[in-house]
C-alpha cells in the first residue's frame, strides 16, 4: 500500500521569507514523512494542493505532478 500525505495551506508572507516558522515546520514534517516511507519501503505521495504562480514556494517540498483531479 501507498502512504498519502496532505498539508493544509498555511501560506508564506513574502516579507518574512528569510525566517518563516511555517516553512521550517513544513520542511520538518515533509522530512519526517519521507523518512517514514523509506523505513517502511512505501511510496511517498504528497499533496500540496493547487499550484498557482503566487504559490511557487510549494516547490520547495514537492515536484509537481498534475493529475487533473481533486482529492476529497
Amino acid at each position: 500500500l501507498n502512504v498519502y500525505f496532505d498539508v493544509p495551506n498555511g501560506g508564506v508572507r513574502k516579507e518574512c521569507m528569510n525566517l518563516s516558522p511555517g516553512s521550517i515546520l513544513m520542511w520538518l514534517n515533509v522530512n519526517d514523512a519521507k523518512s517514514y516511507c523509506q523505513a517502511k519501503n512505501k511510496k511517498f505521495i504528497f499533496s500540496i494542493g493547487a499550484l498557482r504562480p503566487e504559490w511557487e514556494y510549494k516547490l520547495r517540498w514537492a515536484d509537481p505532478f498534475f493529475t487533473g483531479k481533486s482529492f476529497c
